[in-house]
């Protein structure tokens, strides 16, 4: 009994820790990560995800030397990038996990790196968004 308990307090601690900073990245603070927060990450194999949107000339000989340049480029995440150029949106998008932005804008090839829109991604659930809509009130 007492080890479920210990675990439970431990539990409870990490989740606040791993709470804040996703809630203020996702209300548009952009709060850095403290050091104890990379290490318990590291410790933890958590890696932040990103969204990485990439657009590209919507000219038909253009879009194809995008794509092509892409999947020739060699990198499992570019080789899988989903496109919406048929349905007229020119655009490439790639998940990735990585350390940083920086890391994870280095892994686009990179004539395309300065125009790619990188976006860390979260997820809540609905324990997180009754908290904040209870700090809120």
């Amino acid at each position: 009994m007492m080890t479920t308990q210990k675990n439970t307090v431990g539990l409870a601690r990490l989740h606040i820790t791993l709470f804040v900073p996703i809630v203020n990245s996702s209300l548009g603070h952009h709060q850095q990560m403290t050091t104890t927060d990379v290490a318990m990450r590291k410790e933890l194999n958590i890696m932040p995800k990103f969204l990485i949107e990439v657009p590209h000339d919507s000219k038909t000989e253009e879009c194809a030397r995008a794509v092509q340049y892409f999947l020739t480029f060699g990198s499992y995440f570019m080789t899988h990038t989903d496109w919406g150029c048929l349905d007229g949106e020119h655009k490439g998008w790639i998940t990735v996990e990585a350390n940083s932005r920086e890391e994870a804008r280095n892994m686009i090839p990179p004539n395309f790196r300065s125009q790619a829109k990188i976006v860390q991604l979260n997820r809540f659930t609905m324990e997180e968004m009754e908290n904040i809509l209870r700090h809120h009130k």
